[in-house]
């Protein structure tokens, strides 16, 4: 057969290169997200455990904490963590910028008090005089949070997890001067300048990676709720 024209064969390796673009930001997108949420998580669970062990001054430094990122808005949040991080000196930060940590710092600040919020409602739940009885048995503190604040309070902790995932799924503000490659940035792109047509295709995409973790934890509060009314 007769060789293809090279305006398809130029068509056809623009859409292999865009492809592997677009599934690179679609990955840096996710993985940015998930590394915040957990990292939000992990902060959160810490204080909120402090908060329901500790007494009235512990709780107001960790509801002061926690309410702190709710007054910075997302795009001087990332201006000033951009400002800073030119202000260091050095070249060993170099991989750190084309990595997604500073992303994953971001959001996982911003979103601090949501995960708090979830953590503290779930740690509720868990019995002071277990984690006693535990600890005067010789349980360690591993032992303790593998054994008693898990099976009592990790449903609630995952669920708080989904949530902040979603919000960090759906935030652009707080990243666009930081990491421009991510998938919405791509889709903003497209729409503004409306350089190809497969805006929809991104769009119900974008939709599918919220509405997963969204609908996960819907369905994980219902389920602990029915549960405990049995």
């Amino acid at each position: 057969p007769p060789p293809p024209p090279p305006r398809l064969l130029r068509r056809q390796r623009q859409m292999c290169i865009r492809d592997r673009g677009s599934r690179e930001e679609r990955d840096r997108w996710l993985w940015t997200a998930v590394l915040a949420a957990a990292l939000a998580m992990a902060m959160a669970t810490v204080l909120a455990r402090a908060a329901t062990r500790g007494g009235r001054l512990v709780r107001a430094g960790v509801v002061a904490v926690g309410a702190l990122p709710l007054a910075v808005p997302g795009l001087v949040l990332s201006v000033g963590t951009l400002l800073f991080w030119q202000a260091i000196p050095g070249t060993w930060i170099r991989p750190v910028e084309d990595s997604v940590a500073r992303s994953v710092i971001i959001l996982a600040v911003k979103f601090l008090p949501f995960a708090l919020l979830a953590a503290w409602l779930a740690l509720r739940s868990v019995h002071r005089g277990h984690e006693e009885a535990a600890a005067m048995l010789g349980a360690g503190p591993w032992a303790r949070a593998r054994r008693i604040l898990w099976p009592s309070a990790g449903a609630g902790i995952f669920a708080g997890g989904l949530v902040v995932l979603v919000l960090a799924l759906r935030e652009l503000d707080s990243v666009t001067l930081i990491d421009p490659r991510i998938l919405p940035m791509r889709l903003y792109d497209k729409i503004h300048f409306n350089r190809m047509a497969d805006e929809a295709n991104l769009l119900f995409l974008c939709q599918a990676y919220l509405l997963g973790p969204a609908l996960l934890a819907a369905l994980i509060v219902a389920v602990r709720r029915r549960w405990r009314r049995s």
